[in-house]
């Protein structure tokens, strides 16, 4: 018998049920107090929709007509649960899920691990969350391990960034937070770029559209005053044709930083983090690790001839992938790579040790991210970092 994996915690609004349907990794997000017919019903047309795509890829037209929605029900102690059951009571650890002839066994709240351990110093980035896990889930959960966090919403969306340090550790001195296309088309900062990108009305307008965001936090060492950290957080265009884009987002952020660190803070150091959709062989990585990114290169012309606007573009730090370039830190069906890095200053910190990843093995265990044992379709990464 398959695997549902619920999980239903009293501190959550919402639960989530995870199984494999049709060879396809579901993995649902449902209120706790919605009736257990509606969730039914969703499995039910999720799974009519898998056999008409598999009898789309038959030559029997006559066959692509045969699908029919299969009877989804849950059992309990081989009794039926009623449909007007709210979520909470009716997925019990034992339950019996029937989606047509398959059946899955329930594992409510199942254990992944017995014991947590944070490091002494931690200092976590998130460039995805969303607002009410950051309020109801990780703050209150993080809070037990003496942490505090920040919060940056995108605009006009429910999810954001998230900056946690451990308030023992760290005083928080000041945030520096931005949306990347205001700061390039309102601080004079930028005006050479945005002088130059206004040669091209088309791209300038889709730049522009964008809300990506910065979340730039400063810390103070609270051991020693004199030790301040620039910490910088992103999740930058996603787009696989907006390599030109992300180059422009990445000039904006730079800028921003380098004066946080030349002029309010002369000489902190900088941890840049993020999902930067972009893989090693980018112009944003090059633009990071390299100093610099020149007109010719490939990624000014990643959307074709009408988003062409060709410019040098320089990074006035010395930056370091700590992680290096794993393989990937992003696995979703039809694609992996390596899109995530957290960027270091190596004059100001050094690489004690890197955290390994999963084996691809456990990574592909349930095909592809997310999955049971994988939320998100991430990997994070994660390495220990000491003062120079």
């Amino acid at each position: 018998m398959e695997r549902a994996v619920v999980r239903c915690v009293p501190w959550e609004s919402k639960l989530t049920i995870s199984f494999i349907l049709d060879g396809s990794q579901k993995h649902m997000l449902r209120d706790q107090t919605e009736e257990l017919g509606k969730v039914l019903a969703r499995i039910a047309n999720n799974a009519l929709k898998g056999q008409g795509k598999a009898k789309k890829s038959k030559k029997n037209k006559a066959e692509q007509t045969a699908a029919v929605e299969p009877d989804v029900r849950l059992y309990y102690n081989g009794d039926f649960v009623a449909e007007d059951a709210l979520n909470h009571d009716a997925w019990q650890d034992g339950a019996v899920l029937h989606v047509g002839d398959s059946k899955y066994k329930v594992e409510r709240n199942p254990p992944s691990f017995t014991v947590a351990e944070l490091p002494v110093s931690l200092l976590a980035s998130f460039p995805e969350v969303d607002k009410g896990v950051f309020v109801d889930s990780l703050s209150p959960a993080l809070d037990a391990f003496d942490m505090d966090g920040v919060f940056r919403i995108k605009e006009k969306q429910h999810e954001g960034l998230a900056t946690y340090f451990r308030r023992s550790k760290f005083k928080l001195l000041s945030q520096h937070d931005i949306v990347l296309s205001e700061a390039l088309v309102s601080d004079p900062l930028h005006s050479e770029l945005l002088d130059k990108l206004s040669t091209n009305p088309v791209l300038k307008e889709k730049v522009v559209q964008r809300s990506t965001a910065l979340q730039v936090t400063v810390l103070q060492s609270l051991k020693e005053a004199s030790k301040k950290l620039c910490v910088a957080n992103t999740h930058l265009y996603w787009h696989p044709k907006g390599g030109h884009i992300r180059l422009i987002q990445m000039a904006v952020a730079l800028k921003h930083l380098s004066r946080l660190t030349s002029e309010e803070y002369p000489g902190v150091p900088l941890i840049f983090s993020g999902d930067f959709n972009s893989t090693p062989s980018s112009g944003l990585f090059q633009l990071a690790s390299q100093g610099a990114v020149p007109e010719s290169h490939a990624d000014w012309a990643s959307d074709g001839p009408d988003e062409l606007c060709p410019m040098a573009i320089s990074n006035p730090f010395q930056l370091i992938s700590a992680c290096g370039e794993p393989a990937y830190t992003n696995y979703v069906g039809g694609f992996h790579g390596c899109l995530d890095y957290i960027f270091l200053e190596p004059h100001a910190h050094q690489v004690e040790q890197v955290i390994s990843l999963p084996s691809h093995q456990e990574v592909t265990t349930y095909q592809a991210l997310p999955s049971v044992a994988h939320p998100s379709d991430h990997i994070a990464l994660v390495c220990d970092l000491t003062w120079k």
